[in-house]
């Protein structure tokens, strides 16, 4: 919180502070650059009080039995190419019912989304699956919600 009196850095006191957008996109300053200017963390949040069904970065997993998905959660720290993941029905990887697909653009990226009412899965499971374009990017994604054999202590997010 700036102070009051106080103004933002790279303000005057006549001129707000504005957001920064390229190529549709909001700039964040993370604080920690690297030599090209890219962020070197992503933060996330997780969905409050729900279990992690699946936190990974093979290219394809499955999870069986029955339960609600709530999010997920997607994070690319580098590729040279776009990067697919894609949320499934079923155990088999890369088959079933579609239920989420996100991609990210060449470079470092982050996809949260958070299914409101929750996906509600009766049997057979679901799968992820990732795919590039190009290269071999640093992948990693959460899949959160409740059951499908999960019985550790629920991820909660910070106050």
């Amino acid at each position: 919180m700036i102070p009051k009196g106080a103004q933002k850095e790279g303000t005057s006191a006549t001129s707000p502070a504005k957001a920064k957008v390229k190529n549709g996109r909001l700039l964040v300053d993370t604080e920690a650059p690297t030599s090209s200017g890219l962020p070197v963390t992503l933060a996330y949040t997780v969905p409050w009080g729900e279990y992690v069904l699946l936190a990974d970065n093979d290219a394809s997993i499955a999870k069986s039995g029955s339960g609600t998905i709530s999010g997920i959660n997607f994070d690319v720290a580098a590729s040279t190419g776009d990067v697919t993941l894609v949320l499934a029905k079923g155990t088999t990887p890369g088959s079933g019912m579609t239920i989420w697909r996100g991609t990210i653009p060449a470079g470092p990226g982050n996809l949260s989304y958070t299914f409101e009412d929750g996906i509600y899965i009766t049997s057979g499971g679901f799968n992820v699956t990732w795919s590039a374009t190009s290269g071999s990017p640093d992948v990693a994604y959460q899949v959160y919600g409740d059951h499908f054999g999960v019985t550790s202590a629920a991820s909660r997010a910070s106050p």
